[in-house]
């Protein structure tokens, strides 16, 4: 069984049950606003990037702590590619 998240929901990728905050697309991070252990509430910009040179504001998929960060600023990142986990 195969799934493509290309046809998911922007919303469907990003606050799946574990809380796991993915890459929109290829680009690089150009701020983390956060820190593991940090609570944060829904909705909270956890990370910034920058692909083809528009700022993406990445917000946290849920209520909760920041558990991991998988990213730090200057990374290139892949589409899909896991930055964050709140739980």
């Amino acid at each position: 069984w195969v799934q493509d998240l290309r046809l998911a929901s922007k919303q469907a990728r990003s606050s799946g049950a574990t809380g796991t905050l993915q890459a929109p697309m290829h680009g690089r991070v150009t701020q983390v606003l956060v820190a593991a252990g940090q609570p944060v509430e829904a909705g909270a910009l956890l990370l910034v990037m920058e692909a083809m040179k528009i700022e993406h504001r990445l917000h946290a998929p849920c209520r909760g702590v920041v558990q991991a960060l998988h990213a730090k600023v200057g990374d290139q990142v892949a589409a899909r590619q896991a930055l964050a986990e709140v739980a």
